[in-house]
């Protein structure tokens, strides 16, 4: 199997509203994937709908890579349009630098406690991808660490400010994260897992770090995933939240723009083994629909050829021109769906089911001998956001 993903095709390749897509929709792709993109024709479109221009550039992330291009555009772009994308960009600067400041502050002192850790999505993520780190808005901050330095690492973010909003120890058996707050912050992710346990996903952690790559943030030494990894990882976040963003199909695509010598035997045997083949095969497909990436042959065949991928691939496009998300059981279903093997579709429902979280936890205070009780407190609560649901449909 070939190595390579072939280039992108021309955007004048695309005719309006190809598979469905709205020319502000597709204006938002072209610069989502080359920030340098020529953009001028749908920029002088009279039918251009700028209130849902700058409405989707927002639910998407997009504002910091957008407005450059609006801002420039005096004779195209109407006065007010400018000034409210001149005004949202320079939030999401504010945000995106102080972030980013943070992440190295962190990073810092986890380096001082020897402690090890991989920052993945936000400001790393856009460090590695994009060509201007504040061109990818952020929102907050993940690590991953080692399970054996959880501890360790909790107590230096405490030390910095950080608050735990639950007991790590009493949240590491049956999780893999951990949110901790710090005054005037956006919340910081520290995980030693990269999907939770309710969706049965089977990553190996462990080999994981064992590929990791030496990195640096902001001058602060720190690792990254290798590449095959990054990509699979990607894919499963994405899929998590239905890929209703348009921002994290552009992650894809720039991963695999860079990475022109992916391995992608290893990529699919991994992903093979964990039970994410479709989940890699949708995440694959959505980038070459959205931005025109070519996938290497047998890789694209799976994904052009598999009718459950190219149907959750159009659902997700709908979600992310009409700014939305799926509903409850369109989620469950979309997340299902997914899933390439019948094991793997049982083990989700059933870990879904009977996996309790840190909500479930909070609800009742149990002693420690009765804890598989808390599956019942599970099935309870599931049973009853299911129940509010129905009757809000009704």
């Amino acid at each position: 199997m070939t190595t390579t993903a072939l280039p992108r095709p021309s955007a004048r390749l695309l005719p309006p509203r190809q598979n469905g897509l709205r020319r502000e929709f597709r204006l938002l792709a072209e610069v989502a994937y080359d920030e340098k993109a020529n953009i001028s024709e749908l920029l002088s479109d009279p039918a251009l709908d700028w209130d849902y221009l700058l409405a989707a550039a927002k639910f998407h992330g997009l504002i910091p890579v957008l407005a450059p291009r609006l801002l420039r555009q005096i004779n195209s772009v109407p006065e007010r349009v400018r000034f409210e994308v001149q005004q949202a960009s320079r939030r999401a600067l504010e945000g995106t630098l102080a972030l980013s400041g943070e992440l190295v502050r962190v990073l810092r002192n986890l380096n001082a406690a020897h402690v090890e850790c991989i920052p993945f999505k936000g400001p790393a993520l856009a460090a590695e991808l994009w060509e201007n780190f504040t061109l990818r808005q952020s929102m907050d901050i993940d690590l991953l660490v080692r399970p054996v330095q959880v501890g360790q690492a909790v107590e230096v973010l405490r030390g910095y400010g950080y608050t735990p909003e639950s007991d790590w120890k009493r949240l590491f058996p049956r999780a893999v994260e951990l949110q901790l707050k710090k005054a005037g912050m956006p919340p910081l992710e520290l995980q030693w897992g990269i999907a939770p346990k309710c969706f049965a996903i089977n990553l190996e952690i462990d080999a994981c770090w064992q590929r990791a790559q030496r990195a640096e943030f902001g001058g602060q030494p720190t690792l990254a995933f290798a590449p095959e990894d990054l990509m699979l990882i990607l894919c499963i976040h994405g899929w998590k939240h239905a890929w209703n963003r348009l921002l994290w199909i552009a992650d894809v695509a720039r991963l695999l723009r860079k990475s022109t010598a992916l391995d992608w035997t290893t990529l699919t045997a991994r992903a093979r083994t964990s039970g994410t083949e479709s989940i890699l095969f949708l995440g694959t497909l959505l980038a070459h629909k959205l931005f025109g990436v070519v996938p290497p042959g047998e890789v694209a065949d799976c994904a052009l050829h598999a009718p459950q991928i190219g149907t959750l691939a159009d659902e997700s496009i709908g979600y992310m021109q009409d700014l939305t998300q799926p509903t409850y059981t369109g989620w469950h279903r979309y997340m299902l769906v997914a899933r390439e093997r019948r094991i793997d579709r049982i083990r989700h429902v059933s870990r879904f089911l009977l996996t309790p979280g840190v909500g479930d936890w909070d609800t009742v205070r149990l002693p420690k001998f009765v804890t598989p009780l808390y599956r019942l407190v599970r099935l309870a609560r599931v049973g009853q956001v299911a129940a509010q649901y129905a009757f809000r449909r009704a």
